[in-house]
């Protein structure tokens, strides 16, 4: 597939810190592309945040590539934790519905 398209599969996810109360508001990274996942296929695209029941954290779902699996990481004030992978037992549907954008 052609490296340019959103089915083209990457082998690395970073993290990006910012510490937003620096600079006046403006603004200062202070951990840059510390890589989160390496050596598998994900997604280009497909990945969404949602938030925790605790009001505070995150949860953010990044989709495997061509598989049904879902790398979870819990993001909160001061850490990411890495869930690993999850599976579903489903078939992966390749319509417009069935898609995570």
């Amino acid at each position: 597939m052609a490296p340019n398209t959103d089915k083209a599969p990457f082998d690395l996810l970073y993290l990006n810190k910012i510490n937003t109360k620096a600079n006046g508001g403006a603004g200062k990274v202070v951990e840059r592309m510390k890589p989160i996942v390496q050596g598998e296929y994900i997604s280009k695209t497909q990945m969404m945040a949602c938030r925790h029941a605790n009001g505070k954290d995150w949860w953010l779902l990044k989709m495997m590539h061509d598989s049904v699996s879902v790398y979870t990481f819990l993001i909160t004030k001061d850490s990411v934790y890495n869930y690993g992978k999850q599976s579903f037992p489903y078939p992966r549907k390749n319509t417009p519905e069935g898609i995570m954008k």
